[in-house]
């Protein structure tokens, strides 16, 4: 009865109310629609004062009714410290739930997860299973990703020449991508005998019917001249092909070839035009050659902004170089507001995937209390495996660092070092 009253005092103080105001009591009241529109606009600005933790807040609110988008919404901020700490065990755990909710994008990073060891111990088996339940739901990229695993030799604890036989029996139908795979694999000797000339017999089917993959790939072929003479008008001709039709990775190769003046005249504006249209379909390596070509000024005008802006988007999807890119930028204020702080929480989430100049930033920022607080035997840690490495400020840094460390702070950091080395990484949570 309590619980109705107040429902009713609410609908009653709704009239008069602001669109803004109105949309906060519906959810308060536990409206679902309402706590995702709040998310949106919180993080956004629109209508608010943009706050991403108060953006945080309402998508949690909406996770916590069962949305799977919004739980994957959450699992991102906090893997990436966006109105948050960075807690990459929460966000796994949220991340977990998203994929279970059927959340298609979230299945596909829980399966990249578990194939790089990245907050779970590395599987295999798991990953292929959440790629194939995000292909079952249409995803194209989870279908491509199972692709490469099988042409990479990972066939998820399938049989590999029954594999093959398969795709085998479908490219003799006339199956484009059937015939693209085989062909892939037949190339690498996956599941059947390899032999290259075959494998580009399969490739030109494939890519007679128009199949970018097959066109993207014989293009490369010809271009570094693997297994075939190097052609480099000929690789054009196929990129352009699949360009045509939208192939994000031949937009990204025929960039590569007019930013580089490979085989044709140097052209820095069709280069960013290339990548922009490839970064835009969410290519990582297109979002980072975009923004670097941004920060250059080579093609687009000079602009750290949008630079930050394309690097965000690759470092969201979990690249290092775009993490530690971004981090930088962030560092000296460069495009974006200066902040250590964030820095160094990007620092971090690119050196736990191994980059070393980020281990050695990382490293330096606990050495001089940088957007971390100075802490002698985490310095140590970061610099010694970015030293290991080969890093040559990373070596210098720890001259400097190793005379003040007592023998316990030493012995502390190396096996600081030691355990991030054997995979300091949770239990799985999904």
């Amino acid at each position: 009865m309590k619980r109705c009253l107040m429902v009713l005092l609410a609908l009653l103080t709704l009239v008069g109310c602001s669109d803004v105001d109105r949309t906060r009591l519906k959810a308060r009241l536990g409206g679902l629609d309402s706590q995702l529109a709040l998310g949106r606009m919180y993080s956004s600005g629109d209508g608010v004062e943009q706050d991403e933790a108060e953006a945080l807040r309402w998508y949690t609110a909406a996770a916590e009714q069962g949305h799977a988008g919004a739980a994957r919404v959450v699992a991102i901020r906090l893997l990436t410290g966006v109105g948050t700490e960075i807690d990459v065990e929460k966000g796994a755990e949220w991340l977990g739930k998203a994929a279970q909710g059927g959340d298609v994008q979230a299945q596909v990073q829980v399966a990249n997860f578990y194939q790089r060891g990245e907050a779970v111990p590395r599987d295999p088996v798991r990953a292929m299973r959440w790629l194939e339940v995000a292909a079952q739901q249409g995803s194209k990229v989870a279908a491509r990703q199972i692709g490469q695993l099988y042409v990479d030799g990972e066939f998820g604890g399938r049989d590999a020449e029954e594999v093959a036989t398969g795709f085998r029996e479908a490219a003799e139908q006339g199956a484009p991508d059937a015939q693209f795979m085989i062909g892939m694999l037949t190339l690498k000797g996956r599941g059947t005998s390899a032999d290259a000339a075959a494998g580009r017999d399969w490739l030109e089917k494939a890519a007679e019917q128009d199949q970018s993959q097959a066109l993207v790939y014989l293009g490369y072929l010809y271009a570094e001249g693997q297994g075939v003479e190097t052609d480099l008008d000929r690789a054009i001709r196929y990129y352009q092909r699949a360009a045509d039709i939208g192939e994000p990775g031949a937009q990204h190769y025929l960039g590569e070839v007019y930013r580089d003046g490979r085989g044709v005249e140097a052209d820095p504006a069709r280069a960013a035009e290339l990548f922009r249209q490839s970064a835009s379909s969410g290519l990582v390596p297109s979002q980072n050659a975009l923004a670097t070509l941004y920060l250059a000024g080579s093609g687009v005008p000079q602009d750290p902004g949008e630079a930050a802006h394309w690097f965000q988007l690759a470092a969201k999807q979990g690249d290092a170089a775009a993490q530690y890119n971004l981090a930088t930028l962030y560092l000296v204020g460069e495009g974006v507001p200066q902040d250590p702080v964030r820095a160094v929480e990007l620092y971090t989430l690119a050196a736990e995937q191994g980059h070393a100049l980020a281990q050695t930033q990382l490293g330096v920022a606990s050495m001089l209390g940088e957007g971390a607080p100075v802490d002698p035997v985490r310095a140590y840690m970061w610099l010694s495996l970015a030293r290991a490495e080969g890093v040559v400020r990373a070596r210098a840094a720890l001259e400097k660092l190793e005379p003040d460390l007592t023998p316990e702070q030493l012995s502390e950091a190396r096996a600081l070092a030691s355990k991030w080395r054997a995979g300091h990484q949770s239990s799985a949570p999904f």
